[in-house]
């Protein structure tokens, strides 16, 4: 019986079997941090402890994420739930598909997994793990010719050597991912007197092939460090893993160094900008659509947020400001432990900057 008629003949029905766990993958913790240095010295010790290693001998994978090396066995390295998702891709096996299969067939999605490294994963391409050697978690599997890397203490150090006045102010790892945040602390601005922010820019990269190089422009405020991200067209860069990445990744950085004044109009109109009923009304309709990545709580969250701000401005009771409602929304990034999410609702408080007030242009 062939695998294919295998799976179609398992008919038992699923409520009466227990489910088994299925897969379980190493996976990284994300770990926030204020001081330069100390994120400095994790960066550089990530960056020694990264290792590219031939997957050529890849055979399989055991229900725990360990890998099976062809003539050699199981290894003392496990892959996480990134580098399951490229073994899949290159093997040609859809990853919720076998998980799916693995919660109630755990040795049929495991024969499904080699089957396929066997037919589809060494066919095209050399590949090669990403390995994080003090753990032995597989971060990611990449094209061994294509693909071209940039470590994250390189993009970290190429950020803070472009401008003197660049000092970073937050930075997260998140295993092989890593994101930054530096501003310009010695030009700072203030929308509204004594709301203090600065400019400057934020920069993801990962280690694993999992994304490219982002450069986008930048504002934190003083006093509760709210984040606001531009990631529109104009305001941000990608940089893929191939090519000349260390000479892009320096112009891009160059780049956003020269941007960082060309969002202060926008603050500073927001600010003076009063919202009235019915762009209340737009802004909060806005709020709650999950396709902005809004949600009812959010708005309720926000409002909350904006109201109390603008009372603390010493604004009559129901006059608020686009400024405020910006900062509501950046706020909301504070209650997050996702990283991507903290990004998604930065970058939507430029959304609202934009969409519901001026439009920022670039310089010619």
């Amino acid at each position: 019986m062939t695998l294919k008629e295998r799976i179609a003949a398992r008919r038992v029905p699923m409520s009466h079997v227990p489910d088994p766990p299925g897969f379980s993958f190493m996976e990284p913790t994300l770990t926030h941090f204020t001081n330069p240095d100390t994120f400095r010295a994790a960066i550089k010790e990530q960056s020694a402890a990264t290792a590219m290693v031939d997957a050529d001998l890849l055979e399989g994978v055991d229900i725990d994420g360990t890998v099976i090396l062809h003539g050699k066995g199981k290894t003392e390295w496990r892959l996480s739930q990134a580098s399951f998702g490229d073994l899949c891709h290159f093997a040609g096996v859809p990853v919720s598909f076998v998980k799916r299969l693995a919660k109630h067939e755990e040795t049929l999605a495991l024969e499904v997994v080699e089957a396929a490294v066997g037919h589809y994963f060494h066919k095209d391409s050399r590949k090669c793990f990403v390995i994080d050697t003090r753990t032995g978690r597989v971060d990611g599997i990449v094209g061994k010719e294509t693909y071209s890397p940039i470590s994250n203490i390189d993009v970290l150090d190429t950020a803070l050597a472009a401008s003197a006045g660049l000092k970073m102010s937050n930075g997260w790892l998140d295993g092989p991912n890593m994101r930054v945040t530096a501003t310009m602390f010695d030009a700072p601005v203030e929308p509204v007197k004594g709301d203090i922010v600065h400019t400057g820019m934020a920069l993801q990269n990962s280690v694993n092939g999992d994304c490219s190089v982002h450069v986008a422009d930048y504002v934190e405020r003083l006093v509760c460090i709210n984040g606001m991200v531009a990631r529109d067209g104009v305001h941000q860069e990608r940089i893929a893993h191939r090519g000349d990445v260390h000479f892009n990744t320096q112009r891009a950085i160059v780049h956003a160094v020269r941007r960082a004044d060309l969002i202060i109009p926008a603050m500073e109109a927001a600010a003076r900008h009063l919202l009235l009923e019915p762009e209340v009304d737009a802004i909060r309709k806005w709020l709650q659509d999950s396709k902005n990545g809004g949600s009812s709580s959010l708005d309720v969250k926000v409002v909350k947020s904006a109201m109390r701000e603008a009372l603390n401005e010493g604004k009559p009771e129901g006059e608020i400001s686009l400024w405020n409602f910006v900062n509501g929304i950046t706020e909301a990034a504070h209650d997050t432990d996702v990283l991507a999410r903290r990004v998604e609702l930065e970058a939507m408080g430029y959304k609202a900057l934009v969409r519901f007030g001026v439009k920022l242009e670039l310089a010619a």
